[in-house]
């Protein structure tokens, strides 16, 4: 069973302020992530929507409450800023392809260099590095009644005890946590989740254990915790020993 040879647990003090640590860099052996503040007034700007392109503003046409719209344009503005950022392109040229599996990646394979977008409710997170393909969540803790009937669907026995014993808590921890490796590999939430495990333990650094026969990758780093606002989130990459992850703070506009 393949295990993460790195993982680390997220103190929220190690968010850092995003104008004090400067423009985004794509070092190598890095994990960079950026929270996002999807409820930016660009979202309803039309001026500020130049950088996407026809397919981002067809898709954002489409949702079905203006809020919505507002914060997917958001998301994908930021998305096109940082990376614009880390390649040295203006963010309207940086060109996108989408996997077989619907994950998008850079169109320009030259630039090894693996991002990833999640989002959950005025709050987004975006992740790149250079070591491996990235993935990453970001959840606004909810209560909910079913909480712990998914667990047992969908989470192995021990997780299933964890959440039983720490509650909402344990069940988001373990859900970014999931869904963190799940997208590096390009799968989705359609994947069987107990083919791996992560821990839903809060307070302990996360691993992660590879079902045998599942057929994911055998190395991964993996870093979790709390997140801006009372988030939980989760970065997952594959490669081993990622060590050092950059928590930035929350990105805003640095167009000029």
């Amino acid at each position: 069973m393949p295990i993460a040879r790195t993982a680390t647990c997220i103190d929220p003090r190690e968010w850092e302020d995003a104008a004090a640590s400067g423009p985004p860099d794509g070092e190598d052996g890095c994990l960079h992530l950026w929270h996002v503040d999807l409820d930016h007034p660009d979202g309803e700007d039309p001026q500020a929507w130049t950088a996407l392109d026809p397919a981002e503003l067809a898709r954002a046409r489409r949702f079905r409450f203006p809020r919505d719209a507002a914060r997917y344009r958001v998301a994908h503005l930021r998305l096109r800023e940082l990376l614009g950022r880390v390649l040295d392109r203006p963010a309207a040229s940086v060109a996108f392809v989408t996997g077989p599996a619907g994950r998008p990646a850079l169109a320009d394979t030259a630039r090894a260099l693996s991002f990833n977008l999640s989002h959950s409710g005025a709050h987004g997170l975006i992740g790149w590095s250079r070591a491996g393909e990235v993935g990453v969540d970001i959840e606004c803790p909810r209560a909910s009644s079913d909480l712990m009937d998914i667990a047992r669907m969908h989470y192995d026995a021990d997780e299933a005890r964890q959440v039983a014993l720490g509650g909402d808590a344990a069940f988001f921890a373990c859900w970014t946590r999931k869904e963190a490796v799940l997208k590096a590999c390009g799968l989705g939430l359609g994947a069987d989740l107990r083919d791996v495990h992560v821990g839903a333990d809060p307070a302990e650094v996360p691993e992660v254990v590879v079902r045998d026969g599942a057929g994911l990758p055998a190395s991964w780093s993996l870093h979790a915790g709390a997140g801006p606002a009372g988030t939980v989130v989760a970065a997952a990459v594959i490669a081993r020993d990622v060590a050092r992850c950059c928590w930035r703070g929350t990105w805003s506009s640095h167009r000029p």
